[in-house]
């Protein structure tokens, strides 16, 4: 992050200049740089076109908000993640109604003081 005011201001000017002349210029390794001219040789397009539009292609789904449509796939994991979820809580829900029934107290058989028989003369 940009702290001082005038450098920001440099940026920013700077920036506005490049967004005027439509042009970038970025470093990539010798080996990407051969790698992407033989995809466009086989896309039989022009090299800057191949990357114009894999740039817009990106851009495009950075840009795309999350109102569009779950695909199948994500509907089936998310149904059977939901199904999972609800047997799990039952489960649970049956071990706590067992654990909160509340067995019978057992009353103790009163005890009774054991006398001696009483001797006879």
């Amino acid at each position: 992050m940009i702290k001082d005011p005038r450098l920001k201001k440099l940026r920013n000017a700077v920036r506005q200049k490049l967004i005027k002349s439509e042009l970038l210029n970025f470093r990539m390794p010798a080996g990407r740089i051969e790698l992407l001219y033989q995809i466009a040789e086989q896309k039989n397009v022009n090299l800057s076109t191949l990357l114009r539009d894999w740039i817009n292609e990106r851009i495009d789904q950075e840009c795309q908000t999350d109102s569009k449509p779950p695909t199948e796939a994500q509907i089936e994991y998310l149904t059977e993640a939901l199904d999972d979820l609800t047997e799990r809580l039952r489960v649970l829900e049956t071990q706590a109604q067992s654990y909160s029934v509340k067995k019978p107290a057992v009353k103790a058989k009163p005890k009774t003081a054991k006398v001696a028989p009483k001797k006879r003369r």
